[in-house]
């Protein structure tokens, strides 16, 4: 830590030792970018860089000496990095950030909307698709719980689907649906995607509307005929020889088969979506 104060007092007297002394802190304070675990407390000024050893990032001020900004990770030379509590603490665009422990899958930027200003992941609802048995620390659960405005990475998801407008009445929520639904008090009921399959959006085959994203379509089966013949006796049961006497006339549905729904060969992934 070296944290020194890197302006040299002015005030008389000054022997020459601690002189010395103090230009050597100073410098070793300058030089060091005054790596410690807590901000430099005594004159900061404007665009000061600060070696944070507590979180690994390098930092410098802002022009206006009111907050430190991340500038990268100590030690590496890549773009700036930051943990999720780093970057939800953060009150203005500092440019965009790659989130080290959200799976870095692409560098969050500041939005902007009638429902969220933040930090921000650009893939944010997008559903990934692997075999994790539960949610991992960049993505929600969407089998039908609870999210809250209250929740620093819920929030995030939240406003997402109120700017696309997809959110119902509690009353009116079902599962399959691609829409949250508004409980009161900040909370809202999450999609459940559980037991259903994906499909694009376009337009609905069996009643030629639009069908927008989120919307949910029932199990159907398409329409198509099992025909089978029926034999029966002629009413000239006595002409052993007739080559009629049998005769295919009419027809009748076969017997069902199959299980409770209709399905293609599938793995099942699970029901998560991105933070």
């Amino acid at each position: 830590m070296a944290q020194f104060d890197p302006q040299i007092t002015t005030v008389a007297p000054l022997p020459g030792l601690q002189l010395v002394q103090d230009t050597n802190k100073a410098l070793e304070s300058v030089v060091t970018d005054f790596s410690g675990s807590t901000p430099p407390a005594k004159n900061v000024f404007p665009y000061s860089l600060w070696a944070d050893t507590a979180t690994g990032a390098i930092k410098r001020r802002n022009a206006a000496n009111t907050a430190w900004v991340i500038e990268g990770r100590l030690l590496r030379a890549h773009a700036p990095m930051a943990t999720f509590a780093e970057i939800d603490a953060l009150i203005a665009d500092e440019g965009p950030i790659i989130v080290t422990d959200m799976a870095c899958t692409a560098p969050w930027i500041w939005t902007t909307s009638a429902y969220f200003t933040g930090y921000r992941n650009p893939l944010c609802a997008t559903i990934p698709q692997h075999f994790a048995a539960t949610p991992r620390a960049w993505e929600l659960a969407v089998t039908g719980g609870v999210w809250s405005e209250s929740d620093p990475k819920q929030k995030r998801v939240i406003a997402w689907f109120r700017e696309q407008g997809l959110t119902v009445a509690s009353a009116s929520w079902a599962k399959g649906w691609g829409r949250i639904a508004d409980l009161g008090s900040g909370n809202w009921k999450a999609p459940d995607l559980q037991d259903v399959f994906l499909r694009m959006a376009g337009t609905d085959a069996d009643t030629a509307n639009a069908a927008g994203a989120g919307i949910f379509k029932a199990d159907t089966l398409k329409s198509h005929y099992h025909e089978a013949a029926i034999r029966y006796a002629t009413a000239d049961l006595t002409t052993q020889a007739s080559p009629n006497r049998y005769a295919a006339n009419g027809s009748t549905l076969s017997g069902s088969t199959g299980t409770a729904e209709t399905a293609p060969v599938h793995t099942r992934v699970a029901p998560a979506i991105l933070i």
